[in-house]
């Protein structure tokens, strides 16, 4: 019988970042993987909208994962530069912030996202569209360092998934 607990759905994430950061390494290299990146978009709103489905969980978390699963199609939604990176540099440390909740274990990786996704946003601008070209290749290197601390909170979700069984 499959058993579908958190940890299933942090997985989800995990593997998510993972192919992201596999899609990282391509853009620094000036490859495009487009499609592995749209496959971690759908692995992190399927973790998302799975964890808010939980049976048992309160109401106000289960509307904070759904406004997790708002911006996360928000991001990929067209809308121009500024609002994409603004929803991008909200999203990860706003569910850090729920995640966290109080938990020691996840207090790190939450404040690394948070420093990492606004030192993101801020280069992200300077090299945005009509920008600084030579903060490419900085700009995509710390995009790297901010799904490593995504990944790090995803395994931590994970672990504290798998203390609570």
């Amino acid at each position: 019988m499959l058993n579908l607990t958190p940890k299933t759905y942090y997985t989800l994430g995990i593997l998510g970042t993972a192919l992201s950061m596999c899609q990282a390494f391509f853009a620094i290299t000036g490859s495009p993987a487009s499609l592995l990146d749209n496959i971690s978009l759908l692995l992190y709103g399927l973790m998302f909208c799975f964890l808010a489905s939980i049976k048992g969980t309160p109401m106000r978390r289960k509307k904070q994962l759904v406004l997790c699963a708002i911006l996360l199609v928000l991001s990929v939604a067209g809308l121009p530069a500024l609002l994409t990176y603004l929803v991008l540099a909200v999203l990860w440390p706003y569910f850090a912030f729920i995640e966290q909740d109080g938990s020691e274990a996840l207090r790190r990786p939450m404040q690394l996202i948070v420093g990492l996704e606004i030192a993101n946003f801020v280069l992200r601008m300077l090299a945005g569209p009509g920008g600084l070209t030579v903060l490419y290749l900085p700009s995509n290197v710390l995009w790297l360092l901010c799904l490593v601390a995504r990944g790090w909170l995803l395994v931590e979700c994970y672990r504290q998934a798998e203390r609570n069984l």
